[in-house]
Formats: structure tokens, sequence, C-alpha cells
């Protein structure tokens, strides 16, 4: 069996843009086995798929979603493929024509909203530490001694800074994706598949931004280790 590498081109808790992507790679005979960052697909025949992504809760690592929600699905004429995050499971069907399992936004949202809290929660928090630390350098880098100067003590204040800079804008995607899926619900609407093309752009600044954070933090950590 070949696997093939993708850069993952939406945030995988975008509902529409992850099954909008998910049925343009069925289509070229990709087939997900792992979601990330980068993506793994395995070879396969090209099919007319549709592909839904639903909140559920996971105990364990390897088990499967809740039964209920599994016949409801194959109720409806979907089978259940995999986790594609901790929470959220993924659900696939050939048929055109098959009802959608969950068409009701309301019991949708309310299946959201462990996902919604956290995201703003998390979002919260990174913002005030990166308000925090960036006071914390503008005021103590002017007042540092001599020796401190000479030590890089100013240069780990903002790799430090640089971190949760980063850890603030992670937090703000996913903030952003919730924010906009709870107001598609509350207004009533469904969330149907976004059709592509879906250009990797996005995913290619986010991998250099983590690349660049992860440098700076090694490179941190090296100067530090050799001046002691």
């Amino acid at each position: 069996m070949k696997y093939l590498w993708k850069l993952t081109p939406v945030h995988p808790r975008d509902l529409p843009g992850m099954e909008g992507w998910l049925e343009e790679m069925a289509a070229k005979g990709l087939y997900l086995d792992h979601c990330g960052t980068w993506s793994i697909f395995h070879r396969g025949e090209p099919r007319v798929m549709r592909f839904r992504i639903q909140p559920s809760r996971r105990e364990f690592v390897l088990q499967e979603p809740p039964e209920e929600l599994l016949e409801l699905f194959a109720d409806f004429g979907w089978q259940y493929e995999r986790w594609i995050t901790s929470s959220w499971a993924l659900f696939s069907t050939q048929d055109p024509n098959a009802p959608e399992p969950n068409p009701d936004p309301q019991t949708l949202e309310l299946s959201l909203q462990p996902f919604i809290r956290s995201s703003t929660r998390y979002f919260r928090f990174y913002l005030i530490c990166t308000v925090f630390f960036l006071l914390l350098t503008v005021w103590v880098i002017p007042h540092m001694s001599p020796w401190a100067w000479q030590s890089g003590l100013h240069i780990t204040l903002l790799v430090n800074h640089l971190f949760y800079l980063w850890a603030a804008w992670r937090a703000w995607e996913e903030f952003r994706v919730a924010r906009v899926l709870r107001r598609c619900l509350e207004s009533g609407n469904l969330l149907p598949p976004r059709p592509g093309p879906f250009p990797p752009w996005r995913s290619v600044f986010r991998l250099a931004l983590d690349l660049l954070v992860l440098c700076g933090l090694l490179w941190n950590l090296w100067r530090t280790i050799t001046a002691l």
C-alpha cells in the first residue's frame, strides 16, 4: 500500500473545509489515514464520496465513538472511518442521496460547545501571556545591568516573547474557526462541505512559523548551555 503525505490546507477543526478537502482527495483516489499539519493518505480507486465530521466523546485512545452515534449514522447510510482529532470522528458515504445524519443546526452547535469553549479559553490565556511578556520585556530591557546584557538575558526574553506570540497566533486560528462555526449555526444554517480548490499557503506559513519558533528555542537553549 502506497502512502502520500500532504500539507493540510485547512484547519483540522474547520468542518466545511476539511470535509470538502477530503471529498476532493477521494476523487483523486486518496483516503485519509492521519490528520495533522501533515496529513497521510493511502492510495485507492478514485470515488465520489461524502464526508462528515462529528464531535464525540473518546474515553480511550483506540475506542470507537459511542454505539448510539454509530447506529445513528448507519441508519442514514453513513459508516465510521476514523478519528481525525482526539474527539472528532470522521464518517463517509458513497451514496450521493444519503440524508444528513444530523440536520439540526442546534444539535450540532451543542456538540461543538466544548470545542468553542476551550478555543475561547486558550486564546484568552495566551493573549494575556503575550501581553504580560511584552510589557515585561519593554520594562526589563532598559533597566538591565551590563552583566545581564552580556549574559544575553534580553535575547532570552525576546525568544520567550516570540514563543508566546506563536502560541497566541495558533490559539487565534482555532478561536477564529470556532467563531465562524458558531455564528453559522446560530443563524440556523447547516455546514455543507466547502468546495475547493484548497491552496496550501496557510499551511506553508504555519509550518514556516513553527520551524522559526523551534529554531529560536533550540538556539536559545544551546546558547544557555554553552554559557554555563
